[in-house]
């Protein structure tokens, strides 16, 4: 037998005394063994234990300790009314079936009609109720998320013509909710296009700002990069070290690539062990001003990790899309018939949107334009190759390299406060 998990275990070789049960209840009669008579049956209560380990099940202990009135409840009535009994079978009588109505069978495979299912509880509408919501745009029923489902899981031309010919032939009453669901949405002409277009109102304006933010920032951090000063200085001093380590070679040069900064500043010193060019440059610096603005070029990175992974041709490509969707309601407005009662209160919102979000776009489209040149500008002024040049990667490079700056800025201050405290003259010896 597997032991209760609200008992533990014996100790190896003890036998574990029956349980008391609690004051004033009568104990439960103990199990019948092999071969003895069974007892009548009764209701129970499926209920699930309690966890009585530790400190847990404090109130059901404290209900084990009180006393019970002597005169208790009347159990043995409690287990009379509460006796399974069995039921005497009655003699049945012949019957004769009626015949059953033929089960109309589902046109739609079962994956589609539980997606339509799904749908349905999802909007909390009915077939008809969704399909008036669509025509009507009322956007206290159908929110942006809604849509986008609904958009993906568009009827099929080919379930919509097998829904209505059960429609028409067992009639709307035996349609299940999937079908009816397909019947409604199918009822109307351009229905996927609305959808789609309604849908693209709703996330239109998010897109414009999302893409603002980014160009935005973009913008920031060439301005940063190109006119900081500190910067600018720090880099200097890593041309003028590379060319006194390069003299005599080819390799002496008025600018090299910053793309390639994280890999030459791992060159290490063949006489100090451990020590890198860049430490060496952060030595000199904290030396010459412990001050300078050249400490703290590391704060560029802030900017830097906003930007990283952006670039100016995905967000044109962002641009573009946004672009493509006004250009799909365009079409869908000129394709949906004039003077339909149906499709007169989407025009009227789509044609308000069209008004509002071209101009927006145009906008949109000239800050593009600006953060691509601001972006060609940074790499010609930095000497990268036009062709190749890839600003999310010009950023991620930089990153880097700001990264080991300040790694050897801390280290190069740690070890001038170690080299101050060791040259302070040492305390006069005391007088006799």
């Amino acid at each position: 037998p597997v032991p209760s998990p609200n008992v533990p275990p014996p100790p190896t070789g003890a036998i574990p005394p029956p349980p008391v049960p609690p004051k004033g209840i009568p104990p439960p009669p103990p199990p019948p063994g092999r071969g003895a008579p069974k007892g009548p049956k009764r209701r129970g209560l499926f209920w699930k234990k309690a966890h009585l380990h530790g400190e847990s099940g404090t109130f059901w202990k404290q209900l084990a300790t009180k006393t019970h009135p002597r005169e208790g409840p009347n159990w043995s009535e409690l287990l009379d009314i509460f006796e399974i009994k069995p039921i005497e079978k009655s003699r049945e009588l012949p019957t004769t079936e009626e015949p059953t109505t033929p089960v109309t069978a589902a046109v739609l495979d079962p994956n589609r009609a539980k997606a339509f299912g799904i749908i349905l509880k999802f909007a909390k509408s009915s077939p008809a109720q969704l399909k008036d919501a669509i025509l009507e745009m009322d956007e206290d029923r159908l929110n942006p998320d809604v849509l986008n489902v609904i958009s993906r899981h568009m009827p099929s031309d080919e379930e919509i013509q097998d829904v209505q010919k059960k429609a028409t032939k067992a009639g709307l009453e035996k349609l299940t909710d999937s079908e009816r669901y397909v019947y409604e949405l199918g009822s109307v002409p351009y229905l996927l296009p609305m959808v789609q277009a309604w849908e693209f109102s709703h996330v239109f304006t998010d897109g414009v700002e999302e893409i603002s933010e980014y160009i935005t920032l973009v913008q920031k951090t060439v301005d940063k990069l190109v006119k900081d000063n500190a910067f600018a200085e720090v880099v200097s001093l890593i041309l003028d070290a590379g060319n006194q380590l390069n003299a005599n070679t080819f390799r002496v040069t008025q600018g090299f690539s910053l793309m390639c900064l994280p890999d030459i500043l791992q060159t290490k010193a063949t006489q100090v062990k451990g020590l890198t060019v860049l430490d060496w440059i952060a030595q000199q610096v904290v030396a010459m001003d412990s001050s300078s603005a050249m400490l703290s070029i590391g704060s560029l990175a802030d900017d830097l990790k906003q930007v990283r992974g952006v670039s100016v041709d995905g967000i044109a490509m962002s641009v573009a899309m946004l672009q493509e969707g006004i250009d799909g309601v365009t079409s869908t407005l000129k394709a949906l018939p004039t003077g339909d009662e149906k499709t007169t209160q989407f025009r009227t919102h789509m044609e308000n949107f069209m008004e509002k979000s071209n101009p927006v776009l145009l906008t949109t489209k000239q800050q593009c334009a600006n953060a691509q040149h601001a972006v060609k500008t940074m790499g010609n002024a930095f000497g990268e190759p036009v062709a190749t040049f890839n600003e999310a990667d010009f950023f991620v490079a930089i990153e880097s390299f700001l990264a080991m700056w300040d790694e050897s800025v801390e280290k190069a201050r740690a070890e001038a406060k170690t080299k101050k405290a060791s040259e302070k003259p040492p305390p006069p010896p005391p007088k006799p």
